[in-house]
């Protein structure tokens, strides 16, 4: 054995088992020879899965009997699912004829071990010949139940739907693909309960400090299990391992710290409820129409928008956030606020107040010192048994630019069906304004930011539901990774985050060209938005300034090749922020037409 490993992350309410030597035995009667670490949980009578960590070689045959060993490494341990990384079996210059004989192989494996197989593969394209990537499903009687290619590798591909494990709707999600609702969480809405993601990522996408950020958010928001299986270091591209199981409130259940090859055993409850976050987002007047019309796209629905339809153009480029920590006293308020404007600001984010008897004092403020403040207030009814919220951005003129219910208070979202009302112009910069647990909201960002926003504002409740700092760094990562410049304030802390050139960043990655780490940033990572600064425990402010681009380059360099998603993310923009579209599309029409006004 390559060595055993243990890495636990979750207070569970049973009792775990080791039993290697149990598992070394049953591997020496089968005539094994171990090539994986092993980690075992053994968590009741759970669903079991194992997910195998492991290097590509470059040969087909090695991959594939390494596959087959593992398989039965892994259902000799009580393994029901055993689960390998993106482009497990491939190899160079390989024909189908030997994928064909090299999937039989496996399907045979998986009949006579009895569990389910999921596997990411090389899939020839029968007329191109070109290798691209894939992830099929393989039940306990050796057939194929599931089989989507990867769409940035095939644009044009089908929509993946979901798949049945004893009984249990699941999806699956192949590495990049993970940016495309139309994969990632399209098939959650379609009832799927845990979601696979098969990835072969680059050492760069492991960012320490950010941790699971891909895979934390997605299990909180949609409310389901989420099983990440990713290669360690290749022979082609350095891995960086760190499979993992994610519960569905977001907890770390079993985890490889690095990228080493092994077998990561982990047991899922499947009395744990799942999907009700989900849910709630399809049930939503507004954002449910957004999903309703997704999930009609596998009925072959066409999603149309005007021809014309533009993304808001701004001539400003210069922004300077602000954004304050803590709960405020009405001094404080007045401090902060006066330093702020000292340095420039023109947003300050201010967290949520505990009432709303500092909202005049912020509307003089605002007015004295020319400058914008978003933040959010409570008023908790004298039984205690309601909470009213409302989320607000006061302009330079004192005047209210946004003030609204929380989108979760639907009992309250009396106005237009659609979300305008979370839109404000900052200097003739568009930006949306969020609060509590409407980070976890990333479809509505989304849209957004393919209407045009280029600024993100967040402003936190005293006590947020998953106030764990980790979790909250890696929702905001999320969160802040559609081409906006962003600025979240929170009693526990206050952040500003950028992502205005995230696809120059990728690149340098993906071509092999060498990316310092910048000094102006407190956390760089290439593949999602960068942390420019945070409160530390001596501050109480903190301030960034950032040049932006005439428009949100997000759906161009994100969307715009994949004719689903594309369609379906314009037809969204254009009903839930038919506001900001329409004055973006005017404004295009007046440019064309030589009439802009200067």
């Amino acid at each position: 054995m390559l060595g055993t490993t243990f890495h636990h992350n979750r207070d569970l309410s049973v009792t775990l088992t080791i039993r290697f030597s149990v598992l070394r035995m049953i591997c020496l009667l089968v005539g094994l020879s171990p090539l994986y670490g092993i980690s075992e949980y053994l968590i009741g009578e759970e669903l079991r899965i194992a997910i195998v960590q492991r290097s590509i070689a470059p040969q087909l045959a090695a991959n594939r009997e390494a596959m087959i060993q593992a398989i039965d490494q892994a259902a000799g341990g009580g393994a029901r699912v055993v689960v390998f990384p993106e482009g497990s079996l491939s190899g160079n210059s390989v024909t189908s004829a030997e994928l064909l004989e090299a999937r039989r192989d496996l399907a045979q494996a998986a009949r006579r071990r009895a569990v389910y197989l999921i596997y990411g593969e090389i899939d020839l394209d029968q007329q191109t010949k070109n290798a691209r990537q894939a992830l099929t499903v393989i039940d306990p009687h050796g057939q194929q139940i599931y089989h989507y290619v990867k769409h940035y590798d095939q644009p044009t591909a089908n929509l993946p739907g979901t798949f049945l494990i004893d009984g249990i709707p699941c999806a699956g999600i192949i590495c990049a693909d993970r940016w495309l609702r139309t994969v990632e969480e399209l098939p959650i809405q379609r009832g799927a309960r845990i979601s696979f993601e098969l990835s072969a990522n680059y050492s760069q996408e492991w960012v320490g400090e950010l941790g699971w950020y891909w895979y934390v958010p997605r299990a909180i928001r949609n409310g389901c299990w989420v099983v990440f299986a990713n290669s360690a270091e290749n022979a082609n591209t350095p891995g960086h391992g760190h499979s993992a199981l994610i519960a569905p409130d977001g907890t770390l259940v079993a985890s490889f710290p690095d990228n080493r090859q092994a077998i990561l055993w982990a047991g899922i409850d499947l009395d744990e409820p799942t999907g009700e976050a989900a849910a709630a987002r399809l049930r939503h007047p507004v954002v449910g129409r957004f999903w309703k019309a997704g999930l009609e796209l596998y009925q072959g629905r066409k999603l149309l928008t005007t021809s014309d339809f533009s993304t808001y153009t701004t001539t400003r480029r210069g922004v300077v956030l602000g954004a304050a920590s803590a709960v405020l006293s009405e001094q404080q308020i007045e401090r902060v606020v006066t330093q702020a404007a000292r340095r420039g600001v023109q947003l300050l984010a201010l967290p949520t107040l505990a009432s709303r008897d500092h909202i005049a004092q912020l509307q003089r403020l605002a007015r004295e010192h020319r400058l914008a403040i978003a933040s959010a207030a409570t008023l908790t009814s004298a039984s205690h048994t309601t909470t009213d919220s409302e989320v607000f951005l006061i302009g330079s003129e004192g005047d209210f630019l946004v003030r609204r219910p929380l989108m979760s208070q639907v009992d309250r979202w009396t106005f237009e069906p659609s979300l305008d009302k979370i839109v404000f112009v900052l200097d003739g910069v568009p930006g949306i304004l969020l609060a509590g647990e409407e980070i976890q909201w990333a479809e509505v960002i989304e849209l957004a930011a393919v209407a045009g926003a280029q600024l993100l504002v967040h402003v936190d409740d005293p006590q947020p539901a998953h106030d764990r700092q980790s979790v909250r760094l890696q929702q905001q990562a999320v969160a802040a990774s559609y081409g906006m410049f962003s600025v979240f304030a929170g009693a526990t802390g206050a952040t500003i985050w950028e992502d205005l050139n995230s696809r120059q960043e990728r690149r340098a990655v993906i071509n092999g060209m060498f990316s310092p780490r910048r000094d102006d940033l407190e956390i760089y990572s290439p593949f999602s938005a960068n942390l420019i600064a945070r409160v530390r425990p001596t501050e109480t402010l903190i301030v960034a300034r950032r040049e932006l681009a005439p428009t949100n380059g997000y759906f161009q360099d994100r969307v715009a090749r994949f004719p689903e998603l594309a369609s379906w993310l314009r037809w969204g923009a254009a009903e839930l922020f038919p506001g900001m579209v329409s004055r973006a599309t005017k404004s295009g029409r007046e440019k064309k037409s030589g009439r802009e006004k200067q």
